[in-house]
């Protein structure tokens, strides 16, 4: 049951969008997957050019079916990796594509330029020149940058990604929001009240923590923000569950009765995250 923001946290807030769009806070691995090509301009080590015999397209066809293989294995590693740096699942293949794309056309374009710093303008079309580059650039990347291994594969804490202690957070909120998720207050079960305040404690605390790493300015800040007031919403609904067991149909019917302000407030706290958790 992995968190799902939705229009309901996403709208509004561009910054968050991209970020979760784009891969925006993994773009640091672009710096580690261009190691090897900045290695080889400065002499250290060295780039073998891929010779692709024959400018027919199906040449090049195989050619990019054969380097596919590190790309796809790459991007797979790389998805991995991006689960545990961000806290919703919203648009996570397109997140895992896109940093990949990044990734694999900074490690090319960087080998193009070493080659070109090394070796001298290409001789043969410019075209065909910068297709080895690219190609030759997700090969080494996929199997030279150390760094870039170690930065997709382990929470390295390598500068410029993040943290291992905002990780941490982020791994035990993802686990508080699936144990709230699965209480058997969604059931109407009186007996899930008071765990249900122990586990809404916990997630509002590791929230706190998170908020204490980031920008408090910044639209992760105000997202961590909207979810503790959200949680306070549906520790509300508990405290009301508990006093009065009739109160349940309050915040889980379809079509509650006439609710007070204060209630309907609390209510639409509950229902987003409610829709977030994918509860039924």
């Amino acid at each position: 049951m992995a968190l799902k923001l939705g229009k309901a946290y996403m709208t509004g807030e561009l910054g968050l969008s991209a970020d979760y769009t784009l891969g925006l806070r993994a773009w640091g691995l672009v710096l580690y997957g261009s190691m090897p090509a900045s290695l080889a301009a400065l002499g250290v080590g060295k780039l073998n050019p891929m010779n692709v015999p024959s400018p027919e397209p199906i040449v090049w066809v195989a050619a990019v079916m054969v380097a596919s293989i590190p790309v796809l294995v790459t991007m797979l590693l790389i998805q991995q990796r991006l689960n545990s740096w961000y806290l919703a699942c919203d648009h996570m293949i397109l997140r895992s594509f896109n940093v990949t794309f990044v990734v694999f056309m900074a490690a090319g374009l960087l080998t193009g330029a070493a080659q070109v710093f090394t070796d001298g303008p290409p001789d043969d079309e410019f075209v065909r020149a910068i297709v080895n580059a690219l190609l030759v650039g997700a090969l080494t990347l996929s199997v030279s940058s150390a760094l870039f291994l170690a930065a997709i594969k382990s929470d390295s804490g390598l500068p410029l990604l993040p943290a291992q202690s905002f990780t941490r957070d982020l791994d035990e909120a993802r686990d508080a929001f699936y144990t709230i998720g699965r209480s058997g207050y969604w059931r109407r079960d009186p007996a899930a009240l008071d765990q249900l305040e122990s586990d809404i404690e916990h997630a509002q605390a590791t929230l706190a923590s998170l908020l204490r790493q980031v920008d408090p300015d910044g639209a992760r800040a105000r997202l961590y923000e909207r979810l503790t007031q959200d949680l306070d919403s549906l520790e509300y609904a508990r405290r009301q569950a508990k006093a009065a067991q009739t109160r349940f149909a309050d915040y889980l019917d379809p079509a509650p009765p006439a609710l007070s302000e204060t209630d309907t407030r609390h209510r639409s706290g509950v229902d987003r995250l409610r829709a977030a958790m994918g509860v039924s």
